[in-house]
């Protein structure tokens, strides 16, 4: 049997192997400000029809297909459907004015101690996914979720305090 020569893992002690992506994200032109918060849960934009419009050159275009799909986020929510599929953890705060969209780092994978878990903060184990409020993330309802994440560090209840372990979970 040969020697291990190397580990595949999230994170360690001396090494915590965060991984970012940059995306976008918006406020529909006939909103008001959305402010993105560290340490809300995003999901990708994908909706093609409705109100989820920014403004280019003057005109309405729909916010999911202007730079292409998979490059505009929402705040993701387990009661949009086309939001409850949570890829990564805002790393930084930010507030759009309506109608315009703003690039933004997401985590996506290894360790953060600023998620935000509603009400059951979760124990340490436990799976997490999109929650019942926008941005806010929940302990997994079901195994039928793809989960975000796991819990390895409690913490308060609808606060950015919870360390979770992101799995990278559409492998971005």
């Amino acid at each position: 049997m040969g020697t291990v020569s190397k580990i595949d893992g999230f994170a360690g002690n001396n090494n915590l192997r965060a991984r970012f992506v940059d995306i976008y994200v918006y406020a529909d032109d006939g909103g008001s400000d959305v402010t993105f918060t560290q340490g809300e849960a995003l999901a990708f934009e994908i909706r093609q029809t409705g109100t989820v419009h920014i403004t280019v050159n003057g005109s309405a275009q729909l916010a999911a297909t202007y730079f292409g799909l998979g490059n505009m986020a929402a705040k993701a929510h387990s009661g949009t459907e086309d939001l409850k599929c949570a890829f990564g953890i805002l790393d930084e705060t930010v507030t759009v004015e309506p109608g315009k969209y703003q690039k933004v780092s997401v985590q996506v994978a290894g360790l953060n101690s600023k998620v935000k878990v509603a009400t059951a903060s979760g124990t340490m184990g436990d799976a997490i996914e999109a929650g019942g409020t926008a941005g806010y993330c929940q302990t997994a309802a079901s195994a039928d979720t793809l989960p975000l994440g796991y819990v390895v560090k409690e913490g308060t209840d609808n606060t950015f305090d919870t360390t979770v372990i992101l799995s990278n979970p559409l492998n971005l």
